[in-house]
């Protein structure tokens, strides 16, 4: 099995000979495709590779924004979190003003308020979930390393819009100290 998509792409340019050569296999329990099956599938995969590159040019794109008015965000969040959470919060002035445990939760607006209507368990973080400080968290640590983290971010977009300095690499010691 292949974990990374892109990676997969790559596999699939390949000849069959050659990967079976590259694996160190002998034989295979799928069947041969035919030439024109074979044609559609690279051909699909050379479609795929083009939006995993333009997704990797807006990534850079945005990188070079966010380095330029938020690079407190950018160096805690990363591109993908921080632009996600400054588009939730309707930009960067409104992300600012809003509180860490509003900030931990945004993303999770529809579990949110499935919980005010009906009871059900209240969510403990939104897209920061995705932050590899939240991910390498254990499973019952998951939900104060969301709150640690909201808060840190909430102080860099603070710092931020109000042009403060550059705080981030040390909010990212502490936090790093802080699950040990």
């Amino acid at each position: 099995a292949v974990a990374d998509h892109e990676k997969f792409l790559e596999l699939t340019n390949k000849a069959k000979t050659v990967l079976l050569k590259e694996f160190k296999i002998a034989e295979t329990m799928g069947a041969d495709l035919e030439k024109r099956d074979v044609e559609q599938i690279k051909l699909l995969a050379a479609k795929l590779a083009e939006i995993y590159e333009l997704r990797k040019q807006h990534e850079l794109y945005l990188q070079s924004i966010m380095e330029k008015y938020c690079p407190n965000l950018l160096e805690l969040a990363g591109v993908t979190i921080g632009a996600g959470l400054i588009e939730l919060a309707k930009g960067l002035k409104h992300l600012a003003l809003l509180p860490a445990s509003t900030v931990q939760l945004l993303g999770a607006e529809k579990a949110l308020f499935r919980h005010i209507k009906t009871g059900s368990r209240s969510p403990k973080h939104g897209i920061i979930i995705n932050h590899p400080f939240v991910q390498s968290a254990g499973r019952e640590l998951k939900g104060k390393a969301a709150r640690m983290l909201a808060d840190k971010l909430s102080l860099c977009a603070r710092l931020d819009y109000f042009k403060g300095e550059f705080k981030a690499e040390e909010y990212k010691t502490e936090l790093e100290a802080a699950l040990k």
